[in-house]
C-alpha cells in the first residue's frame, strides 16, 4: 500500500492527537477507501457484521471494503492489522477468538490483544443457547441437572473443536455445575449439532442462528441461555444465571480494532460512525436478523470489556486443562 511521504513525516514529527489535527487540516480523513479485515470466511456471522459496519463507516466519505483473511484461528488477520499503517484505513473485525480465547490457548501468540491494538468500537454480542437431545426429560436447567446427576454415565457434549469458545464455555458450565461430562470435538458446530439431533451426543452449546432451527422443529430442546440477562434474540428462553447458576455468562462478540498508535481523532470518528449506525432502528434490526445484539459504547467501554473477557476465557481454559501450546498439532 502506498503512503503519502509528507503525511508520514508529519505524523512522525508530531504526537498523537496533535498530529492528527494537523493531518485533518492538511489532508482530511479518510483519504482513501477503508478496509476491514475479517478472520472468518465470507457468509458467516462475523463477515455479515463486518459488511453492515462497513456501510456505517462509509458515511465518513470513503468506501469501506471487507477483506476475508482466514486461517490460524484468526491470528493471520489480526497480525496483518498490527503491521498496517496506523492511520485508520485498515481495521480488524476482531472477536472472542482473536482477542479472548487465543491468548489462553495459542503459544507465542504473534500479537498482544491489548498492547498491539487500539479499541475502536464494540459491535455486537450473542449468548450461546444450550441444547440437549430431544428425548432427555429435562424442563430447563434444573431438570437437566437433576437428570444428569441421577445417571451413572457422564453427559457427552460436542463442540466445534478443542479450544474453541464453545468448548471452553461448556467447561465453565461443567465446573460450575459439578456434573461429569465427556467432550467430543468436531470440525465445526454444524456436525456437532447434527449428531445431537441424531441422539449421538447429549448436549451442545451453539449460536442462536445455528440452534434455533433444531429447537423449532423438535429435534433438540433448549435448557437456557448463557447471557446474564434475557435476550431479545431468543425471547422466552431463561438464562442460566436466573435458573440456578447466578453470574454465569459466556457470550460471543464482535468488535472493531485498529493498529496501535492510530490517532485519537480518527478512532473517535470511527467510533461515532459505528455507534450511530448500530444504534439506529434499522441498524439494530439488521444485526438482530443475523443473531447479534448491537452493543454501542465508548472505546473505554470496549477496553474494559476485552480485559474482562481475557480473564474469563483464561479461567475457562484452566478449567479445561488447556495451556498455551497444548492444542498445537491436534
Amino acid at each position: 500500500m502506498r503512503h503519502n511521504p509528507s503525511r508520514r513525516a508529519l505524523l512522525a514529527a508530531c504526537g498523537g492527537g496533535a498530529a492528527m489535527a494537523m493531518v485533518e487540516r492538511a489532508f482530511g480523513f479518510p483519504l482513501r477507501p477503508i478496509r476491514i479485515i475479517v478472520p472468518q470466511a465470507a457468509g458467516g456471522v462475523n463477515d455479515v457484521a463486518a459488511r453492515l459496519v462497513a456501510g456505517h463507516i462509509a458515511t465518513l466519505g470513503q468506501p469501506c471494503l471487507v477483506e476475508n483473511r482466514t486461517g490460524a484461528g484468526g491470528t493471520i488477520a489480526a497480525t496483518a492489522v498490527t503491521r498496517a499503517a496506523p492511520d485508520g484505513h485498515t481495521l480488524l473485525l476482531g472477536n472472542t477468538g482473536t482477542h479472548a480465547t487465543n491468548p489462553a490457548t495459542v503459544l507465542n501468540l504473534p500479537y498482544d490483544p491489548l498492547v498491539d491494538f487500539e479499541m475502536v468500537a464494540n459491535i455486537g454480542s450473542s449468548p450461546f443457547i444450550v441444547v440437549v437431545r430431544a428425548d432427555i426429560p429435562a424442563d430447563g436447567l434444573p431438570g437437566f441437572l437433576a437428570w444428569a446427576r441421577a445417571r451413572r454415565e457422564p453427559v457427552v457434549y460436542g463442540s466445534a473443536g478443542t479450544g474453541a469458545s464453545v468448548h471452553l464455555a461448556t467447561e465453565l458450565f461443567r465446573a460450575r455445575t459439578g456434573i461429569a461430562m465427556t467432550h467430543v470435538p468436531y470440525r465445526g458446530t454444524a456436525p456437532a449439532l447434527t449428531d445431537l439431533a441424531a441422539g449421538h451426543i447429549d448436549l451442545a452449546f451453539g449460536s442462536i442462528s445455528s440452534v434455533m432451527p433444531l429447537v423449532q422443529t423438535g429435534r433438540a430442546r433448549t435448557i437456557g441461555l448463557t447471557s446474564l440477562a434475557p435476550s431479545l434474540l431468543a425471547p422466552g428462553i431463561p438464562t442460566f444465571s436466573e435458573s440456578g447458576l447466578p453470574g454465569f455468562e459466556a457470550t460471543t462478540w464482535s468488535a472493531l480494532f485498529a493498529p496501535k498508535s492510530t490517532p485519537e481523532p480518527v478512532l473517535e470518528a470511527l467510533n461515532a460512525a459505528v455507534n450511530a449506525g448500530i444504534s439506529s432502528d434499522a441498524g439494530r434490526a439488521a444485526f438482530r436478523r443475523v443473531g447479534l445484539e448491537p452493543t454501542p459504547g465508548t472505546r473505554e467501554d470496549l477496553l474494559r470489556y476485552v480485559r474482562a473477557e481475557i480473564a474469563t476465557w483464561a479461567e475457562a481454559a484452566r478449567q479445561a486443562g488447556i495451556t498455551p501450546g497444548a492444542l498445537e498439532g491436534n
